[in-house]
Order: C-alpha cells, then structure tokens, then sequence
C-alpha cells in the first residue's frame, strides 16, 4: 500500500512539473516583444561607437528618436560609456 501511494505521489509531482513547464515555456514564447525598427540603426551606432572609442565600454543605448526629412530620416541616440573609472 505504501509503495502504491509513493508511486501515485510521484506520478502527480511528475505530472505538475511537466504541467508547469509547458505552461512557462509556452507564455515566455508568447510574451516576446517585437524588435523595433531603430534596432538595426542602434547596432550600427554602437559598431561606429566601437571604433571611435575602443577603449570604452558601453553600458546601455538609449533611442531618442527619428527626425524625418524629405527625402532621409536621422535617428537619433543616447550611448553611455565607461572607460576606466
């Protein structure tokens, strides 16, 4: 009997873990936020940031935003960098 009930506890732990995972993995999947459209400009920014400072670390990127011409649009960002102290 006791190994009836072990069996049986085991089962149902088993059974509410796997629960559990599929649950979290199918919610992470379809909380993921689109990637912007400066995404691709922020990369270019910090690969020319890269080259003008190569001692510098950047922390983090902020996008300001986008001044639309004419005919050309600039975006604009904030970098933070940190070189020694």
């Amino acid at each position: 009997m006791k190994k009836l009930l072990i069996c049986l506890f085991i089962t149902v732990i088993v059974g509410f873990n796997n629960l559990f995972l599929h649950y979290f993995i199918t919610t992470t999947n379809a909380q993921q936020k689109p990637i912007p459209p400066y995404a691709k400009w922020g990369k270019i920014t910090m690969q020319k940031t890269k080259e003008k400072y190569p001692q510098a670390k950047i922390i983090d990127y902020l996008h300001i935003g986008r001044d639309k011409g004419e005919n050309t649009s600039v975006e604009k960002f904030k970098l933070w960098l940190k070189e020694n102290n």
